[in-house]
């Protein structure tokens, strides 16, 4: 062989030297591995030998006793001489089954419930029930179409109030514009007083009327003279000095402003003094009673939007003047910018002058002083009023003649119960869900002398259930129950009987013989145990000694391969040794030829 194939095979050797260490230690490893399997097993076939079941005992009616893996289910299934509980959670809500939860639902009282669990021979009270239902179903229908009508009346009645009150306000006010109109409907026509003595706007009287006349052709002093003598004239020859209020109420102080008459003697006083006529006159002028005529146009068109012109401002969405509310006939209120009355003649009067007494500020023209004059004489000088008239007839008030409909009465059902056992643990069960930690007792009917005859209290449901609906995978499992009655997760709770006189203070609710639900530990029921279980013992040992022939089956397999590597390693180890040592003889021949 030559050097250059001798070196190829010894690294080719060595090669498959290292990938046979590999794969032994690859399979060291691995046995290493199957001996943690090995204690695994161990250890789960160790823990299988422990393993218990929780078991629930029942009885026949020979007293025989038969045990049965304990579930939900087995719990909430009713069987005769059988102790009855309850699940628990830790908000204190029951689990029931969604049968039972169900039958709860769609039944309104006790009775109904009952029915569900076919505890009646005797179908009067189903038949009782039934026509019950069908009377409340058509009462509520009634109901609520009477409660419509109702409401519908109601908001009549609401609208007709309204109406009604604004009729009161505007009848007492026909009242008191009456009773105004009959006080001074007798009285002498002012205005023909005054245009018998100083004359009229056409054609007044030289001496009596000069101040008039001269105010008429637009003298400011002979209209204040004509003014002053009409308010405080008393047969002397001077004026008081009073100091009048106007109507006008000041916005900002809420105060009137004040005018005077500002004169000791005047034209018309020497004509007029001490005559009984012209006394009258101002006697007319200072009545309270006596009223303007209502008729704000100045301008000698008789424009009836404008009869009130305060309110046709306040119509518009605007706010009356100093110089609007002076030259009004009508009171005005700045803090509702609203029409409050009428004013009276004398109360025109005074505003007029205080517009003249400061003609300056308000710019009064020769013409408004003129129209002023003559609205004053001719127009309001002239009210003696008119009747006033009523208003319409009163808003007929509507009656509500419909009856309320009469809710049906529940009957007060006692009826006969098949079995008292079955019936007590569906009552018990009933009044859980109901939100009660008591139960009343099924009684003997005290009315009969037959046996076997039961009665029950026809509750109605309280809308206040405190309940869940345990699934139905739960419902069956033993596993599941076993592990939350261990961990806490659940509390089993018992019906026991109660007996006030014995008992006194545990279930406040019951005044006479009953039942409550109380808590307990499973393991103090006698009716339950826990057992060896065999079946998953026995399950665990044929696992274990199946995994450990699969584990020494697989532990052969490897030491024959062990085997298998040690043996063509030491083959491989030979045959490195030998061509080796061939490379070694051919380098030393090699070096001898060259020297």
């Amino acid at each position: 062989m030559g050097l250059a194939a001798s070196q190829a095979r010894l690294l080719s050797i060595t090669a498959r030297l290292s990938d046979n260490e590999l794969h032994s230690q690859q399979i060291s490893n691995s046995k290493v591995r199957l001996a943690d399997r090995t204690q695994e097993a161990s250890q789960e076939y160790i823990q299988a030998l422990n393993s218990s079941k929780l078991m629930f005992s029942t009885y026949d009616a020979e007293g025989n006793v038969s045990q049965t893996t304990l579930t939900p289910s087995l719990l909430y299934t009713y069987t005769p001489l059988k102790n009855q509980y309850a699940l628990q959670d830790a908000s204190g809500a029951f689990y029931v089954s969604a049968v039972d939860a169900q039958n709860y639902e769609n039944t309104n009282s006790l009775m109904e419930f009952l029915a569900c669990y076919d505890l009646f021979s005797d179908k009067k009270y189903q038949e009782a029930v039934k026509d019950y239902n069908d009377k409340l179903e058509d009462y509520n229908k009634d109901k609520d179409k009477y409660d419509q009508e109702k409401l519908e009346f109601d908001k009549a009645h609401d609208e007709w109030q309204v109406k009604h009150d604004a009729w009161v306000i505007e009848y007492n006010k026909y009242l008191e514009d009456l009773k105004e109109w009959n006080e001074i409907k007798d009285k002498p026509n002012l205005y023909d007083q005054f245009a018998g003595f100083v004359g009229t706007s056409d054609n007044p009287n030289s001496q009596a009327g000069y101040c008039y006349d001269r105010a008429l052709k637009g003298n400011v002093a002979c209209y204040k003279h004509l003014l002053a003598h009409l308010l405080d004239y008393s047969g002397a020859s001077n004026f008081s000095k009073d100091t009048y209020e106007t109507s006008y109420i000041d916005p900002a102080t809420g105060k009137k402003d004040t005018t005077k008459l500002l004169m000791t003697s005047g034209g018309m006083t020497s004509y007029v003094m001490n005559d009984p006529k012209w006394l009258e006159i101002v006697d007319a002028i200072n009545d309270e009673s006596r009223k303007c005529d209502e008729d704000d146009n100045y301008n000698g068109v008789d424009d009836e939007a404008k009869d009130n012109s305060l309110q046709a401002i306040i119509d518009a969405g605007g706010v009356p003047t100093k110089k609007d509310i002076l030259m009004s006939d009508y009171l005005y209120d700045p803090d509702t910018n609203s029409v409050t009355g009428v004013k009276t003649l004398k109360q025109k009067a005074i505003d007029i002058l205080y517009l003249l007494n400061n003609q300056d500020e308000f710019n009064l023209t020769t013409e408004e002083m003129k129209e002023t004059l003559i609205n004053f004489t001719d127009g309001d000088m002239r009210n003696l009023g008119k009747e006033p008239e009523p208003p319409g007839n009163a808003p007929t008030e509507p009656v509500f003649t419909q009856k309320e409909p009469e809710e049906p009465v529940k009957p007060n059902y006692s009826v006969e119960l098949d079995d008292k056992e079955k019936a007590q643990w569906y009552v018990n069960l009933w009044y859980m869900m109901n939100g009660s930690d008591s139960a009343n007792l099924v009684k003997n009917d005290s009315t009969t002398e037959l046996d076997g005859v039961f009665i029950v209290a026809a509750e109605s449901k309280s809308n206040k259930g405190n309940y869940k609906v345990l699934e139905d995978n739960l419902m069956t499992s033993p596993d599941w129950i076993q592990f939350a009655l261990e961990q806490g997760i659940v509390t089993l709770v018992k019906a026991q009987y109660y007996d006030p006189t014995e008992d006194n203070g545990k279930a406040g609710e019951l005044t006479s013989e009953g039942i409550f639900w109380t808590a307990t530990n499973w393991s103090s029921c006698t009716d339950m145990s826990s057992t060896e279980d065999a079946v998953a013992i026995a399950r665990a040992e044929t696992e274990y000694n199946q995994k450990l022939r699969d584990i020494e089956s697989k532990d052969k397999k490897f030491d024959n391969d062990l085997k298998k590597l040690d043996t063509e390693h030491n083959a491989l180890q030979t045959e490195y040794e030998s061509v080796k040592s061939v490379i070694e003889k051919n380098t030393e021949r090699s070096f001898k030829a060259f020297s």
